[in-house]
């Protein structure tokens, strides 16, 4: 119960804890804002805040109160505790349910969750909480937990599958339709909006990748086909639902899992392009998917149940001896000099692929350049050389700057050659992690 939080603490006292890009960053961002002046906001240049509903209140709220190196440890244990009450309602009992938690902890997916800023890190436990009062028909806790997962993250309206009664559908929906009223009212950002765009062959590829790296046997067999590796997991998420046809908690497991797999597909096709089905957005995924798995294998006695686990933890283990956090605290970005660098632009109008990197490690607000297509609805900026001319203008009259931080790449964003051409710029300082520059008619 106590190795995977032990872990999370390891890691989190070693490398920090994982800022990854745009979300990280805007979560802190938010947090900030509801600490100084209750606001739902992001920073934008010189400060100015923006009310934004990208990004749901639940997650920055909970880290405004309480720092996420000591939280994420936390409710990693609550998510320990919630899976082994879970796999005993399975009827996997004794020391069989321990080792099941104890793999599902050694897991790339459970240390990333948890050794990152990431909503996730709350919104699992609080959806493995919400199946053990489902199962146990506790409506009111139940309900409660329903009614804060779309509030933590958006996909949490997947949940609402477990309402069976009215009443509770009801209710649970109340905090996300106050949200919606709340950015209808306040004219919050949103970058989002509905147009049709099918996951494409790379969010097949890592799909893929993703759902076959749950079972940690890559050290032992990686096959290179796609459709070899989706039919992998499909087949062994079939085997283990017929294996436990006959137990109350199947149908509950089963429903949420295609209930979010449909909710991302439709999501990807209709809503947000930009979602990758990665380790992070299928770790939901995961965690309902391997708590059916071993409910499965456990229904093997001992021998054959430890010789099925072994290699999967096998696998676990081989890749947390390499584990370093990702993002901004990781150590790819490590140029002090450059960061000092940074510190001096404070006060002037600083503009930038990775705006989220420089208030991260400088405080200094920066803005995006502009953008070539809408990253969540695949569609081309109608204004782009519009607001290239009126970047080129900024930077002359407001004594701007360009800053372009190496090894961000956002594919929405124009690349720096073209910016370095088309404003004519000129190189002030490279370092490690980037380069700052100058209009070429300033003085």
């Amino acid at each position: 119960m106590l190795i995977g939080p032990a872990t999370v603490i390891y890691f989190i006292v070693r490398d920090g804890l994982g800022i990854s890009m745009g979300d990280s960053v805007a979560y802190l961002q938010i947090a900030e804002n509801i600490r100084n002046s209750f606001c739902v906001c992001v920073y934008a240049a010189c400060g100015k805040r923006i009310p934004i509903e990208h990004w749901p209140w639940g997650y920055p709220l909970f880290i405004s109160f309480l720092n996420p190196k000591v939280a994420n440890p936390i409710l990693a244990f609550i998510t320990n505790l919630a899976i082994l009450k879970i796999l005993e309602k399975g009827n996997l009992k004794g020391i069989k349910a321990y080792i099941g938690v104890l793999v599902i902890s050694l897991s790339p997916v459970y240390i990333n969750v948890f050794t990152h800023l990431w909503s996730e890190a709350l919104f699992v436990p609080v959806l493995l909480l919400t199946i053990y009062f489902w199962i146990n028909g506790r409506l009111i806790p139940l309900t409660l937990l329903m009614g804060t997962m779309p509030i933590i993250r958006y996909s949490g309206i997947f949940s609402w599958v477990m309402a069976e009664k009215l009443i509770t559908l009801m209710l649970s929906t109340l905090p996300f339709i106050f949200w919606k009223i709340r950015n209808t009212l306040t004219n919050a950002l949103s970058w989002r909006d509905i147009a049709y765009h099918p996951p494409n062959s790379e969010h097949l590829r890592i799909f893929s990748e993703t759902l076959y790296g749950f079972f940690g046997i890559n050290w032992l067999w990686h096959p290179e086909s796609v459709k070899l590796k989706i039919a992998i997991f499909t087949f062994v998420m079939v085997f283990a639902i017929l294996v436990l046809r006959r137990l109350k908690i199947t149908k509950p497991l089963t429903l949420l899992i295609s209930s979010y797999g449909l909710l991302l597909t439709v999501s990807i096709t209709f809503y947000d392009h930009s979602t990758i089905p990665n380790l992070r957005i299928l770790s939901p995924l995961y965690f309902l998917s391997f708590i059916l798995i071993i409910l499965a294998v456990g229904r093997f006695r001992g021998f054959l149940f430890f010789a099925i686990l072994s290699p999967i933890a096998y696998g676990y283990i081989r890749d947390i001896r390499h584990y370093r956090v990702e993002g901004y605290n990781s150590i790819r970005f490590s140029d002090p000099e450059f960061v000092e660098r940074l510190k001096g632009l404070r006060g002037r109008y600083v503009y930038s692929n990775a705006p989220d990197f420089i208030w991260y490690k400088t405080g200094i607000y920066a803005e995006f350049i502009p953008r070539i297509y809408e990253p969540h609805n695949a569609r081309k900026n109608p204004n782009f050389d519009e607001e290239i001319e009126a970047l080129r203008d900024t930077l002359d009259k407001r004594n701007g700057f360009v800053v372009w931080i190496n090894g961000i790449h956002r594919g929405y964003l124009p690349d720096k050659d073209y910016i370095v051409k088309k404003l004519n710029l000129r190189l002030v300082f490279e370092g490690g992690d980037g380069s700052i520059w100058v209009y070429t008619g300033l003085e």
